[in-house]
Formats: C-alpha cells, structure tokens, sequence
C-alpha cells in the first residue's frame, strides 16, 4: 500500500470529522475522503487494465481521482488543460492509455473521435459530489 494510501487510511480513522481536502467550493474530512478513495479503487481495480489518464479540473475531485489511482495500484497520468489536443493525444497514445477520467466528457469524446482513439463512455463515477466520465 502506497504511503500516502496509508496515512489516509490512519488519518480516517483517528479523526475523521478533521478537514482533509477544501478547494474553495467544498471541504471534505478525512472520513469522506477515505471511503471516496477506497469505493473509487476498488471500482477501477475492478475494471481498468493499464495506465489511467486524468483530465480533471484542478479540485477536490481531481485530488480524489489521483489518490484512487494511486490506491489502485495503476500507473496514471496526468493530461493538463493546456496541453494542446495534439499534445493530450500524444500523452495518452505514449503512455499507454487505457482509460481516461474526465470532467470534461464532451471536449474529451470529440478529441478522442479526432484523433482516432478508440474509446466507450462506460458509466461515470462519483468523485468529491460531481460526475467523472470514463472512457
């Protein structure tokens, strides 16, 4: 279990009322933060072989998403928004992307369509209260 995955777990579970994540439109407690993390693992462990993609707003819900990966022991990375379509592409063809998490769904399905991606939107997940589309 990675460190960090750890220390969550011990902060869950020794105060988890305490403020873990705010991001100026919510705060999450440890509690919260935990069982997120640990539903949102468990679902991608169940379902996603190779690298994961993220292509969040920077927000609680990116945070979440970024700790369920790495919970889930799947390489990730990160697609900022100010990488070009070319260079999102060229992320996610050399990294071996398998699957990509976006709040974003719309710009993502069209960029995937142009660039010749092959993906399905399967059901979105719940991170931090919002909706996370997965392709």
């Amino acid at each position: 279990m990675p460190a960090v995955i750890a220390a969550l777990a011990r902060h869950a579970a020794a105060q988890p009322a305490r403020c873990a994540i705010a991001d100026g439109r919510q705060s999450l407690d440890y509690g919260s933060v935990h069982a997120m993390v640990s539903t949102a693992a468990a679902r991608l462990r169940g379902t996603v072989r190779g690298t994961v993609a993220l292509a969040l707003e920077n927000s609680s819900a990116w945070v979440l998403g970024d700790l369920a990966v790495l919970a889930s022991d799947l390489p990730c990375v990160p697609l900022p928004p100010f990488f070009t379509p070319a260079q999102q592409a060229h992320a996610l063809r050399n990294a071996g992307a398998g699957w990509l998490l976006t709040d974003r769904p719309d710009c993502y399905d069209r960029l995937l369509q142009q660039q010749s991606i092959a993906a399905v939107r399967v059901d979105d997940i719940e991170l931090g209260g919002r909706a996370i589309a997965q392709f």
